[in-house]
């Protein structure tokens, strides 16, 4: 993987309503959006290019734990993301797992109540896991120091720092997703994307490429 940030002076202080109601990001690196939608337990025929503020308008913004549960999901080169706000079903439900038997993924979390949290997987676990600003080495996995190119280039290297949390995540996002070539920019986030729902809970542990059968 890429080893080097390319831009120090990325911020994704765009991410906005994702800080004010809680959210996570799950990157898998040659998936196309639809399986992304498929691994969120969601049907890519009912899914509909939307906007970020359509979404909202349309669908609103899901309790933490409460459907609908909906999934923004698009293609950025290599990588496609899966976009959730309010819940973090990629990271509490194991998605994220799932998904890395077959690729390489990063899952970025942001929740109000909890420092934010950075995951990259692969076929073999988790390579780095981390949480930014809680003032104490927080990093473990395989290869723990995989993102501190990034780490450095956003200021963030010194774990015993007590940053905010929306800046930590903001300044982090940005960087670790330059060193592993993931263009994500606001126009994106915010433009069109497939965007899918379902009203109920996510089936545990099921392949995520498997093709299921919709009534």
């Amino acid at each position: 993987m890429p080893t080097t940030p390319q831009d120090s002076s990325a911020d994704w202080n765009w991410l906005g309503p994702l800080f004010e109601y809680s959210g996570c990001l799950t990157f898998a690196r040659g998936m196309i959006p639809e399986e992304m939608l498929r691994a969120f337990d969601l049907d890519p025929a009912t899914a509909e290019e939307l906007t970020l503020d359509e979404t909202m308008r349309t669908l609103g913004v899901p309790g933490f734990d409460d459907p609908p549960f909906w999934v923004r999901a698009a293609e950025l080169g290599e990588w496609s993301v899966a976009i959730e706000l309010g819940q973090a079903k990629g990271y509490l439900d194991g998605i994220e797992t799932d998904l890395s038997i077959e690729t390489e993924v990063l899952t970025m979390v942001f929740l109000l109540v909890k420092p934010p949290q950075f995951r990259l997987l692969d076929r073999y676990g988790v390579v780095t896991d981390m949480t930014l600003g809680e003032g104490y080495e927080t990093r473990s996995g395989a290869e723990p120091h995989a993102l501190d190119p990034a780490l450095a280039e956003a200021g963030l290297l010194d774990f015993t720092t007590h940053p905010s949390y929306g800046t930590a995540f903001s300044r982090a996002a940005a960087a670790i997703a330059t060193q592993l070539e993931i263009d994500l920019d606001a126009d994106t986030f915010t433009g069109p994307m497939l965007t899918a729902t379902r009203d109920h809970p996510y089936v545990y542990g099921r392949d995520p490429l498997t093709t299921r059968t919709w009534s």
